[in-house]
C-alpha cells in the first residue's frame, strides 16, 4: 500500500479496498462530511479518487506501522503505538474470499 500511495496509483489502490467501503465512500453525504473535516475548507471530496488523494494518503503515507492487532480470523488492524500508549489505527484489513482487503473507516 505504501508503494501504491507514493505513486498515487488510484487504480491499483481500488483493487485492495473492500467493496462495502467503496460503496460507502460513493455516498455524496459521506463525501460532503469528509470535505467538512479537511484542514483546507476550500478543498472538497467529490468522489473516491478525491478521498484517496485528500484523506487516505495524507493520513498514512510514510507512516510506520508498529504492530498488527489480530481481531479474529477475518480481521486485523495495523497500528502505531504512541509514547503515551494510545494507538493510531492506520489500516483495518478484512478477509474476503481468501484475500485481505482494506476496510476504510466510516464517519459514523
Amino acid at each position: 500500500l505504501d508503494t501504491i500511495m507514493k505513486s498515487r496509483d488510484f487504480q491499483k489502490w481500488q483493487k485492495h479496498i473492500e467493496p462495502e467501503s467503496i460503496e460507502y465512500w460513493k455516498n455524496p453525504s459521506h463525501l460532503a462530511k469528509a470535505s467538512s473535516l479537511l484542514p483546507n475548507k476550500a478543498d472538497k471530496v467529490k468522489n473516491l479518487f478525491d478521498y484517496f488523494n485528500k484523506v487516505f494518503i495524507p493520513a498514512r503515507v510514510d507512516r510506520k506501522v508498529e504492530h498488527i492487532r489480530y481481531i479474529d480470523s477475518t480481521s486485523v488492524k495495523a497500528v502505531d503505538v504512541k509514547e503515551d500508549g494510545t494507538e493510531v489505527v492506520f489500516y483495518t484489513f478484512v478477509k474476503e474470499n481468501d484475500k485481505w482487503l482494506v476496510h476504510l473507516p466510516t464517519l459514523d
